[in-house]
């Protein structure tokens, strides 16, 4: 197996931990919508809470299933490139970027 194949798998596991990783901030934003008690907090819930849990569930696709994902697409490599491989980049970009922001916080003070 390729070097570039094993860090794609590496990015776009990391991607799909991510992704699954932040479905409590979308839950919690979502409900923090719906505190003003009226019918627009309401209205912003459902829209939040639909929209990210369609985000989320988009990029674990693309992140565990990505032939099935193109399957659903035209035959055109940039769609598909932007469609199904550049959300879990993205997504596993973040993710390590957080991490190392972490751990230098974490951590910066005792070596």
């Amino acid at each position: 197996m390729a070097l570039a194949t094993i860090a794609e798998r590496i990015l776009r596991t990391i991607g799909a931990i991510t992704a699954f990783a932040s479905l409590w901030i979308v839950l919690i934003v979502g409900i923090m919508a719906d505190d003003a008690g009226n019918d627009a907090g309401a209205t912003a819930s459902a829209i939040i809470l639909l929209g990210g849990l369609a985000i989320v569930l988009w990029i674990l696709l693309c992140s565990f299933k990505p032939a099935m994902v193109a399957g659903w697409l035209p035959p055109w490599p940039v769609l598909r490139f932007i469609s199904v491989k550049l959300p879990s980049y993205a997504v596993g970009v973040a993710g390590i970027a957080w991490w190392l922001y972490y751990g230098y916080r974490r951590y910066r003070g005792q070596w």
